[in-house]
Order: structure tokens, then sequence, then C-alpha cells
């Protein structure tokens, strides 16, 4: 059962389901893909809106992701299998916050850092680049470090009707919240812009493994033309 804290995002997908024609697919088109994208990216903001620590955030959205997949209208998406697998892994996860709590016997815990640098893992982090099947549609990121990244990203310019739309940076819709295996992938939307922006921090040893470290205060810069942004505690 989810965190009480996030009965909101948990009562709109109630809403969701009682509204939605349940009509299953064997097949979906483009505009099903879409749809059920554009629905779990609207989820996502929410439960990243809501008050409580990254962790706990993504443990409810991590609900809300596994939800969305096994309704009709979207069990038969592509990624389905991945996006289910990907969410259970979330929920089984444990936040660093409860961890130190766990393990401080009482003793003062330590101011937490503003920023961590050596946590910045962006380099880490590039676009998927294929002509072929799912990548061509979705695009996405893959991690070359041995530890689990979250990363944030924008689209630069993006033709108008494209997957990428909705993650304008100049509008500063900076889409985050996204979590890659060490050495994993990501398939998401990339295509249809100018370029793609992102900026990544350190998750820890893998996506189950929390280590309290996450993006923060994360926006576009219309100035310097980049997203700006923090690995905070």
């Amino acid at each position: 059962m989810p965190p009480r804290a996030f009965g909101f995002p948990v009562l709109l997908l109630s809403l969701f389901l009682s509204f939605v024609p349940s009509v299953s697919r064997a097949a979906m088109s483009a505009g099903d893909i879409r749809y059920c994208d554009q629905t779990l990216e609207q989820f996502r903001q929410m439960a990243m809106s809501t008050s409580g620590t990254m962790a706990e955030k993504q443990r409810v959205f991590a609900h809300i992701q596994k939800n969305l997949f096994t309704l009709p209208q979207c069990k038969n998406h592509p990624q389905a299998k991945a996006r289910i697998a990907e969410a259970e892994a979330m929920m089984r996860g444990e936040s660093g916050d409860s961890a130190k709590k766990k393990g401080t016997g009482g003793k003062t815990v330590k101011a937490k850092r503003h920023h961590v640098p050596e946590a910045v893992a962006t380099k880490c982090v590039s676009l998927i680049k294929s002509a072929k099947g799912i990548d061509q549609i979705y695009g996405g990121f893959k991690n070359s470090c041995s530890f689990a990244v979250m990363y944030a990203y924008c689209v630069y310019r993006p033709k108008k009707g494209s997957w990428t739309d909705g993650m304008d940076c100049e509008k500063n819709k900076v889409s985050s919240g996204f979590l890659i295996d060490p050495n994993g992938t990501d398939g998401n939307h990339t295509s249809g812009g100018q370029r793609v922006h992102w900026v990544a921090c350190r998750w820890g040893r893998t996506k189950n493994s929390y280590e309290g470290i996450d993006p923060k205060d994360v926006k576009w810069d219309a100035g310097r033309k980049q997203i700006t942004f923090r690995c905070g505690e």
C-alpha cells in the first residue's frame, strides 16, 4: 500500500481508472502509445512535486507506474513489461533516509550537504542512437558507469507534435526522476528536436540502493542554454 502522504496522486490514478474505457488492443497504435507515455509523465511530475524525500516520491510513483501498465489500455505497450519490472524494483528499495536513521544509534546525524560535487554523474550518461525497433520511436539514454544514476533531461526546440513536444527546454519543461542501473539503458523520448540536454547524479550502487543524493533545483537556464542543477542530499 502506498504511503498516505501521497494519497493525492494515487487518488488521481483511481479517477483515471474510473473514467477511461477499458479497451485492450493486441497491437497498440502510435497514438495509444503516446497516450500511455503522456499519462505516465503527468503522474511522474505530480509525484515529484509532492512533499517527502526523493526515495518516498520514487516509491509512490512506482505504485502508479506499475498500475498504469497493468491496465487494459496500456498492458500491450511495447515497454510494459520493462516498466512494470522497473516499478517493482523501485518498490522493493529502501530510502537512504530510513537507512541512516537505523544506523545512527542515537548519535547526531551530520548536516546534509547542499551540493555534493563528487556525485555529479552527467558524463556517465549518453544518448542511445539507433535506427531500429523501439529506439527509433523512443530513443533513450545509457549509463556507462558502475553505479546507478538519476537523470533529468529536456529537448531543445522540439518539433511541434513530436514525441518530445512536452519536454521543451525553452518552456522549462525539464523532466526528472529517471533511473538507470549500472551500465544499463533507459528507453525515453529523445527524438524530434534540435538537441537533447541532460544532467545526472549518482543514485547508489543499484536502483534499489539509494544513497540519499539526487538532482535538485533542476531548471533550464535560458541565458546559458543549459540545465542547471545540484546533486543535493
